[in-house]
């Protein structure tokens, strides 16, 4: 599997640039990213174009449009992306399930993430749903081993 993403990773990165198809779920013609990276979290496969990051399936559709400032692997299900200066959350089909708010974020381990709003730390669900107030100065990270 790890070699079948990398054979998709290396056919995207090819040398043609043509313009892109309009639509979501589309396949871009190969060269259309300037960058795309090796590692493929639950099927994903982060791109870049310019300045810009989102995400194509293994057919090498693209799911989550390449317009986020910076975007993180998928854990459990969701992506932790960044536009406007605000992370937030999509799924895997590129809708935003949490929206821009916080100013810092890490991605879901056990349904829950630790989330920075200003200079505070708090803990949200996969809802959105501050479970820990954001009025901490630092929270450790969520492991799989804390949550024993």
């Amino acid at each position: 599997m790890k070699y079948r993403s990398l054979i998709l990773a290396l056919f995207l990165f090819a040398s043609c640039k043509e313009e892109p198809a309009v639509g979501s779920h589309q396949r871009q013609p190969q060269g259309y990213y300037d960058m795309v990276y090796a590692d493929n979290s639950e099927g994903m496969i982060k791109v870049m174009k310019g300045k810009k990051y989102g995400f194509v399936n293994t057919r090498g559709e693209e799911v989550v449009p390449v317009i986020y400032e910076e975007a993180e692997a998928f854990m459990e299900g969701l992506s932790v992306v960044k536009k406007g200066g605000k992370w937030g959350f999509v799924d895997s089909f590129g809708k935003v399930q949490i929206d821009f708010k916080f100013d810092a974020a890490d991605g879901f381990i056990n349904g829950f993430t630790r989330v920075k709003l200003g200079k505070k730390t708090g803990v949200i669900n996969k809802k959105g749903e501050l479970v820990i107030p954001a009025k901490y100065v630092f929270i450790d990270a969520i492991t799989r081993e804390s949550q024993k």
